[in-house]
C-alpha cells in the first residue's frame, strides 16, 4: 500500500519494494542505515536471538542485497549505535556492548574495517545517542551510559584529527517575577 503527501516538494509517497535477492539480511532493530554512492549500508542490529556485526549493501537500481567480506579487524556485535559517512568512510558510534566507548570506521576505497582509539578524554560508552555531522566534525548527544543511566553530554568529534572534546552547556534560567493584581470588587 502507498500513501501519499502532498508537499511544497511536490508529492511523496512510501511503498514496499520488492528486493530480487536471494540472500537478505534478518528483520532486526537497532542498526544502523546509511546512503553511499546508490546503496544503503546495512550495519549490525539486534534480531531474536541475537546482536550482529554484518555489513550488508542494498543495490537501490538493482534491488538487490549483498552481504559484504571486509578485511581488518571485525567490530563487535553492535545495536543501538549511530553511524555517519564522512570522507567515503561509515563511522559508527558506540553501541551496546561492554564499558569502553567504540568508534569503528568502514574504508569503501579499500573495503576494511578499523578501530579508532583515542586517550581520556573520549566519551564513556553509550547506546541510543544521536549523531550529526557538520563540516569535518561529528557531534554526539545524549544516549544511554554503560550503567543504564540517560546521558544529556554534548561532544564535537574531529573527523580528520581524531579527537573529541565535551561541549560544556551553560543554562541559565531567567526567572521572571509575574505580577498578578486583581480588579477591585467594586459595585456596578
Amino acid at each position: 500500500m502507498t500513501k501519499n503527501a502532498d508537499t511544497k516538494f511536490g508529492s511523496l509517497s512510501w511503498g514496499e519494494i520488492i528486493s530480487d535477492s536471494i540472500e537478505c539480511p534478518s528483520s532486526r532493530t537497532g542498526h544502523s542505515l546509511t546512503y553511499f554512492e546508490g546503496s544503503l549500508y546495512l550495519f549490525g542490529g539486534k534480531d531474536d536471538y541475537s546482536a550482529s556485526n554484518e555489513l550488508w549493501q542494498y543495490h537501490i537500481e538493482a534491488r538487490a542485497w549483498t552481504k559484504l567480506t571486509c578485511s581488518g579487524p571485525k567490530p563487535p556485535r553492535l545495536y543501538n549505535h549511530a553511524a555517519i559517512l564522512y570522507d567515503r568512510k561509515i563511522f559508527v558510534f558506540g553501541g551496546s556492548v561492554g564499558v569502553n566507548f567504540s568508534l569503528w570506521v568502514f574504508d569503501f576505497d579499500v573495503y576494511e574495517w578499523s578501530v579508532y582509539h583515542g586517550d581520556v578524554n573520549w566519551p564513556s560508552n553509550r547506546h541510543s545517542q544521536s549523531v550529526a555531522v557538520f563540516n569535518n566534525h561529528a557531534y554526539m548527544y545524549g544516549g544511554y551510559t554503560f550503567l543504564g543511566t540517560e546521558s544529556d553530554d554534548l561532544w564535537c568529534y574531529d573527523l580528520d584529527e581524531n579527537y573529541w572534546k565535551a561541549i560544556q552547556i551553560k543554562v541559565t534560567v531567567n526567572l521572571m517575577l509575574c505580577l498578578v493584581t486583581r480588579p477591585s470588587s467594586t459595585a456596578l
